[in-house]
């Protein structure tokens, strides 16, 4: 490997030259042409512009043709959108319209019950209503429902808790 460090060696760098070498190079070329052609200068000059005016046609041509291509690309990329848009809408129509018309099922019968349930509480409030009357009137039934009266002084009972069981014999 030592011999190796030692030897000599070339570096090449290259440029590039770029547009503008080419460019003069070709106005140079077009000017000898000019210098050197076997037409006229008249005859030269309407044959550069009728070269320009088909070069223009042509360009035009193109820019239409590119233009028209453009067009009906985006014209077909709207109506792509469009019809993917309106068959989204239309799954989403299918699908959410039974739901609908559940939840329309579910309000009505909400409805219902409000108005079955506000009926049975005003019954339950007439009923209330009717029996406190009673009670108020001196029934039979207000003895039983009347606070139990409290012991006679003196008597040593002061409080005195009763609890009610139904497992006892003969009180079934």
């Amino acid at each position: 490997m030592a011999d190796h460090d030692n030897v000599p060696y070339i570096v090449i760098e290259r440029h590039s030259a770029g547009v503008t070498p080419f460019l003069w190079g070709l106005l140079l070329g077009a000017g000898a042409a000019l210098l050197v052609a076997p037409r006229s200068g008249e005859e030269t000059q309407e044959e550069i512009r009728n070269q320009a005016r088909r070069l223009r046609t042509a360009a035009e041509d193109r820019v239409d043709a590119v233009r028209s291509t453009v067009s009906e690309r985006i014209e077909q990329t709207r109506t792509d959108v469009q019809d993917r848009v309106d068959s989204a809408l239309a799954a989403f129509d299918e699908r959410a319209n039974p739901l609908w018309e559940k939840l329309e099922g579910t309000r009505q019968q909400v409805a219902h019950a409000g108005q079955e349930l506000k009926h049975r509480a005003e019954e339950v409030a007439e009923r209330f209503d009717a029996e406190a009357g009673d009670r108020r009137s001196g029934g039979v039934e207000d003895e039983f429902n009347a606070p139990p009266a409290s012991p006679p002084s003196g008597s040593g009972v002061t409080d005195v808790e009763v609890e009610e069981a139904d497992d006892r014999p003969g009180l079934g």
